[in-house]
């Protein structure tokens, strides 16, 4: 998570939706002055110009600090009190749920959690045998509601991620935003990088179609998987905006 004393917002990191790339384009508003890092790894850093929450893989020294990264909305307006929290815009990125669930996929395969696929039907077995959605779901749920309600201002949608910053920057005064956004993570494995339709099956479709109804209504987001590529329908939710 990030907070801009100066700039007047929260930034919520969800996973999966690009949020890397822009949370290192939105530290520079959060830190001490001259203080830089434009790597995914970064500490916990709490100043007068805002927080920068901890990004650290975990280990056996692994020690969780205040604010952290894909913090839970309730967290965060708790930790960072109701004062702040109502004087704040509440950013978010967003992504089409086909496409974040085949994102987990790669993540777990670089990180060692999955194996890698020697073919198409190993990926999408494993993608019906090893991943939570109910629990993915319910995470990304906590990530932009606070008791049930929603609590999102701005979302940024992945799919058009570098004109959407751009809009929002301009529109908030950013004259220093950098114009190139840090590199988004590519997977190189020819199988498990396969657009959504490819790779999931009805039965995961059906799961991903239950579990993130709220999420495809909310925004809009096709529910036809060959359609997982394109942003989200041009109208924004009653409670938040859509940046395009």
């Amino acid at each position: 998570m990030l907070y801009s004393s100066a700039h007047k917002f929260i930034y919520s990191q969800l996973p999966r939706s690009g949020s890397t790339s822009t949370a290192i384009s939105l530290r520079r508003y959060c830190g001490p002055p001259r203080w830089v890092q434009d790597t995914p790894s970064c500490p916990e850093v709490v100043s007068e110009q805002g927080v920068i929450g901890q990004i650290q893989r975990r280990g056996p020294a692994f020690v969780r600090s205040r604010f952290f990264v894909h913090m839970p909305l309730a967290e965060i307006k708790q930790e960072i009190g109701p004062a702040i929290w109502d004087s704040c815009e509440i950013l978010s990125n967003i992504r089409n749920p086909f496409s974040r669930v085949v994102s987990l996929y790669n993540v777990r395969i670089k990180q060692g959690h999955s194996p890698q696929p020697a073919d198409v039907d190993d990926a999408r077995a494993e993608l019906e045998q090893s991943l939570e959605i109910e629990a993915f779901a319910a995470h990304t749920h906590m990530m932009m509601h606070i008791d049930g309600t929603f609590a999102i201002d701005t979302a940024f949608p992945n799919e058009t991620l570098d004109e959407a910053l751009d809009t929002w920057a301009h529109a908030k005064g950013l004259r220093d935003f950098p114009q190139d956004q840090p590199r988004r993570q590519v997977n190189t494995n020819n199988v498990a990088g396969r657009p959504a339709e490819d790779l999931l099956t009805e039965t995961v479709r059906s799961q991903i179609l239950e579990h993130f109804g709220w999420f495809f209504d909310l925004f809009g987001y096709s529910r036809n998987v060959s359609d997982a590529h394109l942003p989200p329908a041009q109208h924004a939710p009653a409670q938040a905006s859509v940046a395009s």
